[in-house]
């Protein structure tokens, strides 16, 4: 039983939702007096995105229905109600351990909260505008990691790289169910290049290089799933979601490197080997 909800939770993806608040904070250079925050600032977010999936579940419900019956919900093995309660305990209490880190905090963790219902409830099936909420989403996950010491513009910019992926994870997941199509491998791919553009421009502005041994495993690891995963089956679409939502660990630590500290960077990057592990057996789309 434990087994189906950690399936419900998509367990392996809540090390990249942690690692996403890691690189936020540790690149604000919150005074140590103030690190003991990071704690509920990480319940919060694993919490927020464990609530994501759950809604998205149950949201869903007709669908997998159809397409996906042995997951969680359509099989019964979880019921709907029990689900929806899940769901919005979870949604409360991440917003409730927001509130030991600061107003800050809390109002952003209420925004993702609202997000969140709005993208389940209403714009998921509208292509563009889900996509874009997704993004958002993130972006702001890596603002969480801001708000101990107050959000600063110095490093604003700094999710656009995760931003694109996201994008590009999201333009796949619409057909995972699927074989995509033409337009979608092209989409998803011209993500996939705005991303590491986009990351290569603003690691220019860094002249340590210790970044180099990340950015090469975040390069790496999307051109592999990228060439291995090329067909345009839907076992092939899934496993590719599964090592790009992975690869963000690694582009997470790639700009830990880059702009904080190598230890920092090395111990988000550890993130990826549990977090690989789980997807083995846990799927995370």
């Amino acid at each position: 039983m434990l087994k189906v909800y950690l399936q419900l939770l998509r367990i392996p993806g809540v090390f990249t939702a942690v690692s996403n608040v890691l690189m936020g904070f540790m690149l604000s250079q919150t005074p140590i007096h103030s690190q003991i925050l990071l704690i509920p600032l990480l319940i919060s977010s694993g919490l927020l995105y464990f609530s994501g999936m759950i809604l998205n579940d149950y949201f869903d419900y007709g669908v997998d229905k159809t397409q996906r019956p042995t997951r969680p919900l359509p099989s019964g093995k979880i019921s709907r109600q029990s689900a929806l309660i899940l769901g919005i305990i979870f949604l409360s209490c991440a917003n409730l351990a927001a509130l030991f880190v600061g107003i800050q905090t809390i109002l952003l963790t209420m925004i993702i909260s609202s997000l969140i219902l709005l993208y389940n409830i209403k714009i998921k099936s509208i292509t563009s505008i889900g996509v874009l909420v997704l993004c958002l989403i993130r972006v702001l996950n890596v603002y969480l990691g801001f708000t101990v010491i107050g959000f600063t513009l110095n490093f604003a910019l700094i999710p656009i790289p995760l931003a694109f992926l996201v994008a590009s994870i999201g333009i796949l997941s619409r057909v995972e169910t699927k074989s995509a199509s033409s337009k979608t491998v092209i989409l998803n791919l011209i993500m996939i290049v705005l991303s590491v553009t986009s990351l290569l421009t603003i690691l220019s502005q860094n002249d340590k290089y210790y970044y180099l041994i990340f950015l090469s495993m975040f390069i790496g690891l999307i051109t592999y799933s990228s060439v291995k995963f090329g067909q345009k089956n839907s076992i092939s679409i899934q496993n590719k979601i599964t090592y790009h939502l992975l690869s963000i660990i690694l582009l997470d630590a790639t700009l830990v490197a880059a702009f904080s500290d190598m230890l920092y960077a090395t111990i988000i990057a550890s993130l990826f080997v549990p977090a690989y592990l789980l997807a083995k057996k846990i799927y995370l789309t």
